[in-house]
C-alpha cells in the first residue's frame, strides 16, 4: 500500500516522474519479494497482537529503495534530461491514488463505524496540506507551481496520514499535512544532486514521508478520536513518541537488510539489469516486440530476435552485466 511518487531528474518543481529500464530481477524481486519484506511492518498495522504501544507504525517506512543502490544508475543518468511521459496522465494517477486511498485507510477499520468516517475524513484532509504546500514551495522556489510537484505532494500527504488516519483528528490531519510536506520535498532536492538513482523517488516520498507520519502519530494521536489507540505528546504521554521511533527503525532496518540480502542472493544467478544496449533502445523493444511512440521520420527498426539473444546472453552471464 505504497503509493508511487514521481521521478525527477530535470526540474519538475519538485515533483518525479520517469521509468528506468532496469530490467529482469528487478521486477521479479518486486513481485516475489516485496510482499515478504513489507510483511513484517504491515503485521504491525494490521493485527492487534503485534501492535507497538498500542498505535500501529506506518508500513511505507519499509521501503527504502536499496535496490536502487544495489543495481546502480541508469545508463546516461545524470547527462541526460528524463522528462514526464504525460503529465495529464500523471494527475489522473494521482487522483485514482487518492481515491483508492479512501477505501485502503477507511476500509481498515473493518466496519461502517465512526473510525472508518474519520479515517476517511482525515485521508481527505492530510494530502490537501500537503499539495497546498507543495505547490508553494514550488512556487517560492522557483516562482513556478507544476502539476507533477502537485501530484507528488498528494502522494506524499497520503503516505505520512496512513499511520495516523485513525488515531487523530481533521484538525491534526491538516497539521500533519502540511508539516510531511516539508521533509520529503527538501529530501527530493537533496537526492537530485547526487548519484543515486532512485528512479521513482521512493525514499523520499514513501520512506520520509511514511517515516514523518508514523512519528508525527506519536505526537497528535487522541484517545479521544480512537480509545483502542494511546495519547501523543501533545495530549500528555511523550513515550509513544519514543515507541514509534523504534518501531520505524526496526521496521526500516529489516527492510533493508532484506533488500540487500535479496538482491545479492538474485545477483549470484541471473543479472539483475538489463545490458546497456537493451536498456539504450528500451524494454518495449526487447520484452514485447514492439514499440508505442516514435518520433519524427526514419525511425530505425530494431529486430526483437537480435534483442532477444542479446538479452539471453546478459541473463546467462550476470557478473559482467550488472557491472556495466
Amino acid at each position: 500500500m505504497n503509493a508511487p511518487a514521481f521521478h525527477r531528474d530535470i526540474d519538475r518543481g519538485g515533483g518525479t516522474q520517469a521509468v528506468a529500464d532496469k530490467g529482469y530481477a528487478a521486477a521479479s524481486f518486486h513481485d516475489l519479494f516485496g510482499n515478504v519484506i513489507g510483511v513484517v511492518p504491515a503485521g504491525e498495522l494490521l493485527h492487534p497482537p503485534a501492535q507497538i504501544g498500542r498505535i500501529p507504525i506506518a508500513n511505507n517506512p519499509d521501503k527504502l529503495s536499496g535496490h536502487a543502490l544495489v543495481l546502480g544508475s541508469r545508463k546516461d543518468y545524470g547527462r541526460t534530461a528524463v522528462i514526464p511521459h504525460n503529465v495529464p496522465f500523471v494527475l489522473l494517477g494521482a487522483g485514482l491514488l487518492w481515491f483508492g486511498w479512501f477505501g485502503f485507510n477507511g476500509g481498515s477499520a473493518l466496519a461502517a463505524n465512526g473510525l472508518a468516517a474519520l479515517a476517511f475524513t482525515n485521508t481527505f484532509l492530510a494530502p490537501a496540506a500537503s499539495l497546498v504546500v507543495w505547490t508553494l514551495l514550488d512556487y517560492f522556489r522557483t516562482g513556478k507551481a507544476t502539476a507533477v510537484g502537485g501530484a507528488t505532494g498528494i502522494v506524499v500527504g497520503l503516505v505520512a496520514v496512513t499511520p495516523a488516519a485513525g488515531f487523530i483528528s481533521p484538525l491534526n490531519a491538516l497539521i500533519l499535512g502540511a508539516i510531511a510536506a516539508f521533509p520529503s520535498y527538501f529530501m527530493i532536492q537533496f537526492r537530485s544532486r547526487t548519484r543515486i538513482d532512485d528512479s521513482l523517488d521512493v525514499f523520499a516520498g514513501h520512506g520520509v514521508g511514511g517515516l514523518t507520519g508514523a512519528l508525527l502519530t506519536g505526537v497528535l494521536a487522541q484517545k479521544v478520536w480512537n480509545p483502542a489507540g494511546s495519547d501523543g505528546v501533545l495530549f500528555g504521554n511523550p513515550h509513544q513518541l519514543a515507541v514509534q521511533a523504534l518501531a520505524c527503525l526496526s521496521a526500516a532496518a529489516y527492510a533493508g537488510i532484506m533488500t540487500f540480502a535479496i538482491l545479492k542472493g538474485l545477483s549470484l544467478v541471473l543479472s539483475l539489469r538489463a545490458v546497456p544496449r537493451i536498456e539504450g533502445v528500451g524494454m518495449d523493444v526487447s520484452q514485447h516486440g514492439e514499440e508505442a511512440y516514435a518520433s519524427g521520420e526514419g525511425s530505425i527498426l530494431v529486430h526483437p530476435d537480435v534483442l532477444a539473444a542479446e538479452e539471453l546472453s546478459a541473463v546467462l552471464v550476470p557478473a559482467t552485466a550488472s557491472a556495466q
